[in-house]
């Protein structure tokens, strides 16, 4: 199965349909902002537990929102490499 062939890339567990207490508490964290009016657009993109991938936007999207979506690539792209701020 594909989801057996799954690795971290920084040694961090696997979740197999687990949830995953950071995950919970940052969607926590941006859905009461939602709720109380102050964020009015979103870009999202997740993993599953299965090895899958999805993306998804909704609310006004900005050409802000599309910046801080290529600065947050580029965050983790500079992670996945083992890079550091002053890199």
């Amino acid at each position: 199965m594909v989801a057996d062939k799954v690795v971290s890339l920084w040694g961090d567990p696997i979740y197999q349909g687990s949830p995953d207490p950071d995950v919970v508490r940052e969607l926590e964290r941006w859905l009461e902002r939602a709720r109380t009016g102050e964020v009015v657009g979103i870009a999202v993109a997740v993993h599953f537990s299965d090895g899958a991938t999805g993306s998804s936007w909704g609310g006004v999207i900005s050409m802000g929102v599309v910046g801080q979506c290529f600065g947050l690539a580029q965050r983790i792209i500079r992670k996945m490499n083992g890079w550091t701020n002053n890199d």
